[in-house]
């Protein structure tokens, strides 16, 4: 039987990049229950913002490829690191996205404005000193200020 999610086995890392846990397992789960809606949209672009590993960019387009559906898919991260890490995890799953080395979604709001239909994101939640806010490396991963 084929996976409908990325294979954790098959997902890159490097010590400055966030590794699949939980809440990102529970992302995961959340798309592949909401497939059939995501399906009956037929969407002709999917986003992740902060894509870490790429696990969750990865999983959606393995979720969906396995329904037949093949939008085009950009994940994005301001860590160059997590972006070499999604790039081998993509790879490894034989499927694609476009890689872009940006905070946020910055350089990409006249090129994509109205045209993402699949937006997934799981922003930095943990409570933290509001001077590692911004921070290089994996700190930038979970670093979600004073309230998180």
């Amino acid at each position: 039987m084929l996976s409908r999610i990325a294979k954790i086995l098959l997902v890159s890392s490097h010590p400055e990049v966030y590794e699949p846990c939980d809440d990102s397992f529970a992302l995961v789960d959340a798309l592949v229950a909401d497939r059939i809606n995501l399906l009956q949209h037929q969407p002709s672009i999917c986003m992740e913002i902060g894509c870490g590993s790429g696990y969750v960019i990865t999983s959606l387009a393995v979720t969906l490829g396995h329904e037949g559906v093949f939008p085009y898919h950009i994940a994005t991260d301001i860590n160059p690191h997590a972006l070499r890490v999604t790039s081998e995890t993509v790879d490894a799953h034989g499927v694609y996205a476009e890689l872009v080395n940006t905070d946020i979604s910055s350089g990409l709001e006249k090129r994509l404005t109205g045209l993402v239909a699949v937006t997934v994101v799981n922003p930095p939640y943990v409570p933290t000193p509001e001077d590692e806010v911004g921070c290089e490396g994996i700190t930038s991963a979970w670093a979600g200020g004073e309230h998180g």
